[in-house]
């Protein structure tokens, strides 16, 4: 074994770099890279495929989390009827003006960050069928 300890590795590492910032004003890996063009992108390819359902979970539970996390900072129920199942609740804006969100293209991510940047004036936190009844009919059915 050449290496006696992961720190020797990355001293010998940082040595090559520094030799090769020296000689060739660049890093070793941008050489390597400069030596091997294409080879790069087909192991990020590769690594990106080999991957791909780890990342998809990981970003699943982020977007869950963030859900939740907003959810909870709307008071975490529905405003009209008191709704607390998370899978019911959605976000309403009180103005109707969801259709100016849905032209800026904004995606679910960014969305739920604009909610959680500060408490909206306009927006508040409804169950689906109240979400619904006040969209088709302009009234919920428990305002009666």
């Amino acid at each position: 074994m050449p290496y006696k300890s992961l720190e020797d590795r990355r001293q010998n590492a940082r040595k090559q770099n520094a030799r090769a910032r020296a000689e060739y004003g660049c890093s070793w890996s941008t050489l390597w890279r400069r030596k091997h063009p294409g080879r790069d992108a087909e192991y990020k390819r590769r690594d990106f495929q080999k991957h791909k359902a780890e990342r998809q979970e990981t970003n699943k539970l982020r977007l869950r989390v963030l859900r939740l996390l907003v959810i909870s900072f709307y008071g975490g129920e529905c405003e009209c009827c008191g709704e607390r199942e998370v899978r019911f609740l959605s976000f309403d804006h009180k103005d109707n003006s969801g259709a100016e969100h849905r032209r800026n293209k904004m995606t679910y991510w960014s969305y739920h960050k604009w909610l959680l940047a500060e408490r909206r004036s306009n927006m508040r936190l409804l169950c689906y069928n109240c979400n619904c009844s006040r969209g088709f009919f302009g009234k919920c059915p428990h305002e009666d």
